[in-house]
């Protein structure tokens, strides 16, 4: 059964190989942006910057603005400041203290309305089981912190100096891990873009270009292109001329 690749094969004249070549190339991950584009879209001789690679450079700018803004700050601002985050952070806590005790009784409302449930008949057992199991399971995954001390206790405050070393070596530690994965994204490009190179560089040459044995220069950067007896095949750009010898004239 042809697949999307393949179909064109069979259909009216078929395609050519290089047609056939750069259809495929968009399922491997060199095109992988391809993979799901129209079958007319064409296939790139190189790669623009990844997604990946925009993102690290990105954070690296703010990490790294981030990190004077620290350094710069007073002792006086570096106390204030983690006054301010002690405070935010104890707000946050009582409210999520808060949330997870009205997400508890809500759960442990529910089970007990299910459990008080009588099944209709006994065919109906494994359903009321199956409710009670739903609740005590989201009970476990959403509310088992609630009865560890250790995930209770409140935010503690830090002091000014210790405040910024933290944020420092935090943000240095970000700083490392986007450095390298924006070394790693240039990696991958250059070895993206020395692929489709080299997969351009052995296609088959498209028609009349399959006819041309040699050419010869014109006047400024154009070139006349010939087949082996000497017949002219069409003009062609410096930049393409160099695929084919070069003769004085027609026939040299």
């Amino acid at each position: 059964m042809p697949t999307g690749y393949t179909a064109a094969i069979t259909e009216g004249e078929g395609v050519t190989l290089r047609q056939f070549m750069l259809k495929c190339v968009r399922a491997m991950g060199v095109c992988i942006e391809l993979r799901d584009a129209p079958w007319d879209a064409p296939i790139p001789k190189g790669t623009e910057p990844s997604s990946s690679e925009i993102r690290h450079e990105g954070s690296i700018v703010r990490v790294t603005a981030e990190i004077e803004k620290l350094e710069a700050l007073t002792d006086t601002e570096c106390d204030a400041q983690a006054e301010e985050d002690y405070r935010e952070a104890l707000i946050s806590h009582e409210k999520r203290m808060e949330e997870g005790r009205l997400q508890k009784a809500r759960y442990e409302a529910m089970l007990a309305q299910v459990e008080a449930w009588v099944p209709p008949t006994p065919d109906h057992e494994n359903y009321k089981k199956f409710m009670i199991d739903q609740i005590q399971e989201s009970v476990r995954f959403d509310c088992a912190w609630l009865d560890d001390p250790s995930r209770r206790l409140p935010p503690v405050r830090e002091e000014g100096e210790s405040w910024r070393e933290l944020r420092l070596e935090a943000a240095r530690d970000n700083l490392t891990y986007h450095q390298k994965g924006l070394a790693k994204a240039r990696e991958n490009q250059a070895a993206n873009n020395a692929w489709l190179t080299a997969l351009w560089a052995s296609l088959p040459l498209p028609q009349p270009y399959d006819q041309i044995a040699y050419v010869t220069r014109d006047e400024g950067d154009a070139f006349s292109a010939f087949a082996s007896d000497g017949t002219f095949v069409c003009k062609v750009p410096e930049s393409t001329a160099t695929r084919w010898p070069e003769t004085a004239s027609n026939g040299a």
